[in-house]
């Protein structure tokens, strides 16, 4: 899971590096799953994956890739008005999403700490973004700001979506599941690419290279090694180790972008960490309890 993390912590770093002026964000989410619908396709032939999934399975694929594809769609347009690190920190609010969802229709139930992390996580938004202690200005887009958070609903429903779909019974190996969900994500994506004033073929050839790379090392390597363990790991703790993607795409956005925290910021963005991780902890059955079972899990 952490691996996994780690890799998808890439994407919001090749996505900044696209010239916008070559590539719309559309276009972007769409040749990051094509390909990776490609390449998936191939790896799950070479693994002898079957690849015919059932109604209930082709379903929750074709759902799950129009979520990503609603996820890549605001959290594009986030990364180009704000940044790759604080896109990504505001899309991790996707751990209360979570929770809400648990909530709703589960029947779980919201412990104190959880409640006590949500005005947390808000102030910290608001140190990040500058609305407080931000010299009289914001220093983030209201709009990219808005799209960022927008971003944890969707991401939140495409995780529930694919654990869901790889704790069925009747699953498809995590390979051409991902396969499938590329595909409808790239099928959207296109739909969605009509309504952009980008054109959808790029001519650069640096953006060809960033999209292979994007493809290649966070549709397949990172969601591949996520699908295949989400269903074994308690949702909650799934969240909490899928914090690794903020923390390090806000590593390199320093790096290789010079997109430095100014201290309220980086207080803003620790606290904001704090309050997700404390969002997920709080969540977790107690040790004495019985892990859950495939059956709990469905």
């Amino acid at each position: 899971m952490a691996l996994g993390a780690l890799a998808i912590s890439f994407a919001p770093v090749f996505v900044g590096a696209i010239d916008r002026t070559d590539l719309g964000p559309t276009g972007i989410a769409f040749y990051r799953t094509a390909i990776g619908a490609v390449l998936l396709t191939i790896l799950a032939l070479a693994r002898r994956e079957p690849m015919r999934p059932t109604l209930a399975g082709g379903l929750h694929a074709a759902l799950a890739g129009a979520l990503f594809a609603g996820d890549l769609w605001v959290w594009h347009r986030a990364i180009l008005r704000t940044s790759p690190g604080l896109a990504t920190i505001l899309g991790n609010t996707q751990v209360f999403w979570v929770a809400l969802a648990g909530a709703a229709f589960l029947g779980e139930r919201l412990t104190a700490r959880f409640l006590a992390a949500v005005p947390v996580a808000l102030l910290g938004i608001a140190l990040l973004t500058g609305v407080i202690f931000g010299g009289g200005r914001v220093l983030a887009d209201p709009i990219g700001i808005l799209l960022g958070l927008s971003t944890g609903v969707f991401y939140a429903s495409y995780i529930l979506t694919v654990r869901r779909a790889q704790s069925r019974p009747d699953r498809l190996g995590p390979v051409a599941h991902m396969a499938w969900v590329s595909l409808a994500s790239a099928a959207t994506s296109f739909a969605l690419a009509a309504f952009d004033d980008h054109a959808l073929l790029p001519h650069l050839p640096w953006t060809w290279v960033y999209l292979g790379g994007l493809a290649l090392v966070a549709q397949v390597v990172g969601w591949v090694v996520l699908a295949g363990l989400l269903p074994r790991v308690p949702v909650s703790r799934a969240s909490l180790l899928l914090l690794l993607q903020p923390t390090f795409a806000t590593v390199w956005d320093a790096i290789l972008f010079g997109n430095v925290l100014t201290f309220p910021q980086g207080l803003g963005a620790v606290l904001t960490l704090v309050a997700i991780y404390v969002g997920s902890t709080s969540r977790y059955p107690a040790p004495s309890e019985a892990p859950p079972t495939s059956a709990d899990r469905a």
